[in-house]
């Protein structure tokens, strides 16, 4: 088995030597297969030979021409992420190792630029991971989504939180207003049970005192008209009284008879 080492040297070697045969390669390769014919025994041998070298030899160009398209392609790809991504994976695990150091070398600060640009979008860290070649800053760009992942947990249960609150409040006043309403409603109702049975109380009274008054009408007599009773007492004319003659004082009593001249001047005539 050939080292690592050897080979790139042989490869380097097979491709001098193709580009100093050049448009010939392909006449060469017809040759050594005419030659690989088959022959008499005695030739058999020789043209064997001859049919390994020419195999050997198209698998070279093979390479070769395989190597120069992976050249130029490297080289169209220029800085841009996707084209080295697409460069990467047609070139495989066979890509040889000037190449894909090349390609690696292009890659590592292109996928940190990427990287930086992704800083604080979780979508675009997921991106970056899910297509990197290199992946020099995977570790970071996970913590990173973490820490996101993290902190929109939080936000989410904040808002979970305050919508729950809202939620509650507003059940709450919700309630506090149909109680309300319906208390308005029950006192408006029983405002109105007792206007009704008021009302149907003094219509009860003011029926009964009509039947009080119509039994009443209905139970008293009619009164008689008055008679005058004639006057059957007996009048008697009253005799006028005399006045009772009173003896006279004596004629020596002046003062008593002065007296009774003032009282009744008609004893003293």
């Amino acid at each position: 088995m050939l080292s690592l080492e050897q080979q790139r040297t042989g490869d380097q070697r097979l491709s001098q030597r193709i580009t100093k045969v050049g448009p010939w390669l392909p006449i060469v390769i017809a040759a050594a297969m005419i030659i690989a014919a088959p022959v008499p025994c005695r030739a058999q041998a020789p043209a064997l030979q001859n049919a390994e070298e020419a195999q050997r030899l198209q698998r070279q160009l093979e390479r070769a021409q395989r190597r120069q398209v992976l050249v130029q392609k490297l080289e169209d790809a220029g800085t841009d992420w996707d084209r080295l991504r697409a460069f990467m994976t047609e070139c495989g695990p066979a890509c040889p190792r000037s190449l894909r150091d090349k390609a690696e070398s292009r890659l590592t600060p292109v996928e940190a630029d990427v990287y930086q640009g992704a800083l604080g979008d979780i979508n675009k860290l997921q991106d970056y991971i899910r297509k990197c070649i290199i992946c020099a800053h995977k570790g970071p760009a996970l913590d990173e989504i973490a820490a996101i992942e993290e902190k929109e947990r939080l936000r989410r249960a904040e808002r979970e939180k305050a919508e729950e609150e809202a939620r509650k409040r507003a059940e709450k006043e919700k309630a506090e207003e149909e109680a309300r309403k319906r208390a308005e409603k029950e006192k408006a109702e029983e405002e109105a049970r007792k206007k009704a049975e008021k009302e149907k109380a003094e219509e009860e009274a003011r029926k009964r005192a009509e039947k009080e008054q119509l039994r009443k009408s209905k139970s008293a007599k009619p009164a008689k008209p008055a008679r005058a009773k004639p006057n059957t007492k007996k009048t008697y004319a009253k005799p006028a009284k005399t006045p009772k003659a009173r003896p006279a004082p004596p004629d020596g009593d002046f003062g008593t008879r002065a007296v009774l001249c003032n009282r009744r001047p008609t004893q003293c005539n």
